[in-house]
């Protein structure tokens, strides 16, 4: 799955596993992965040191971290909180943020695609929603009481970290229903996740 533990001992152990390569992999990886001159880290048990280490990726906001398995030697680098998604559930399927206050509609037809909304149930999760934004006010399920002006079927989104304090800038959200999924919803203070196919 997504390669983490809660502790970071266990981390190094799990990543050591021969089965993981990770021997392989310390040859070829960079230390520093933006910076390809820092070299790499020429022994498994030093790799999986680095690797488990926690970092900006497997945290929320600050110092908060997206869960309690933050050691992670995934290429993710960062937890899953839901299962995985079935095999082939995006084939074919170009999953893009719109434009602030655009619709899902919109952006795909920008991209010469239209809107499937028998896929946005897939993209309806914190972890798909990471994959794209940072969410860096956190991520929940969209509900009355989340003072969010996010419309209905207008969902998932991430609220631009612009938008006035009561909206909850800089936070991500998921539907709880599935008509709040939907291609045409928009709001002018919201990036939408969208599943764009060809026609």
């Amino acid at each position: 799955m997504d390669k983490c533990c809660t502790e970071y001992e266990y981390c190094v152990s799990c990543c050591m596993d021969p089965k993981h390569d990770a021997a392989g992999l310390a040859r070829v990886t960079a230390r520093s992965p933006k910076n390809r001159d820092s070299g790499t880290w020429g022994e498994a048990f030093e790799y999986c040191r680095g690797v488990c280490r926690s970092h900006g990726r497997s945290t929320v906001h600050e110092n908060a971290y997206i869960s309690t398995r933050h050691h992670c030697f995934s290429k993710l680098g960062k937890p899953l909180l839901t299962e995985p998604l079935p095999a082939n559930a995006l084939d074919k399927v170009e999953v893009v943020m719109s434009a602030l206050g655009e619709s899902c509609d919109t952006a795909c037809t920008k991209r010469g695609k239209q809107c499937s909304s028998k896929h946005l149930p897939y993209l309806n999760s914190c972890d798909r929603l990471r994959e794209h934004v940072g969410c860096e006010a956190g991520c929940e399920p969209h509900s009355k009481s989340s003072q969010s002006v996010v419309s209905a079927g207008g969902l998932p989104a991430y609220l631009d970290g612009n938008a006035p304090k009561a909206n909850r800038p800089a936070m991500c959200f998921t539907a709880t229903v599935e008509s709040a999924l939907g291609c045409a919803g928009r709001d002018q203070n919201a990036y939408r996740l969208c599943s764009c196919v060809v026609p």
